[in-house]
């Protein structure tokens, strides 16, 4: 294919992603999400980064640090679903995954310290916040050089649809590390 032609073939695909109704932009990103990385084509980024855009994380996050760091980001998201009542992690577990909701909500719960009927001080769970479509949640405890303990539990308050990024037993790199997010839990 000669550079004028690919050229051509490159206008004609973001003309048509442009056109795509959000519901079917969704279920083609899903797809993409549930293909191994390393065969994720450029194409499939470039989809995944169109339909990120509507979040305001993605979208904040591509102005602060450049769409290749965007697309970096968007080869490297998981997807995953999960029930109405299902815990994705517990306080003091430690962190080594964010998660972005795509659809349904959570429920973020924190220890708080109480006094009981016997006088003695107890933790008790309660739900201090929801998050819902387009929130980021679990970022904190991989921010940092060394991974840290969760600081909130959270739970599904209905069917959930998130991409996640796992990033094991290491921090996320430097370059995606210092991103600022007002619309985010610290847990």
């Amino acid at each position: 294919m000669t550079h004028s032609m690919q050229e051509a073939d490159d206008v004609a695909f973001q003309t048509k992603l442009e056109n795509t109704s959000p519901e079917k932009l969704m279920n083609q990103a899903v797809l993409i999400l549930q293909k191994p990385f390393e065969a994720r084509t450029k194409r499939d980024i470039e989809v995944l980064q169109k339909y990120s855009e509507k979040f305001e994380f993605f979208s904040n996050f591509a102005k602060q640090k450049g769409e290749a760091l965007h697309a970096e980001l968007c080869k490297h998201l998981n997807y995953e679903i999960s029930r109405a009542g299902d815990t994705l992690f517990e306080v003091g577990s430690m962190g080594t995954k964010f998660y972005i909701i795509l659809r349904g909500a959570v429920e973020v719960y924190v220890n708080i310290p109480k006094i009981s009927t016997e006088g003695k001080e107890v933790l008790v769970s309660e739900k201090i916040s929801e998050l819902k479509e387009g929130m980021l949640f679990g970022e904190l405890a991989i921010m940092e050089e060394i991974l840290k303990p969760r600081k909130a539990t959270i739970k599904t308050k209905k069917y959930l649809r998130l991409c996640s990024r796992d990033i094991g037993k290491r921090s996320l790199p430097k370059n995606l590390r210092a991103y600022d997010s007002r619309n985010q839990c610290t847990c």
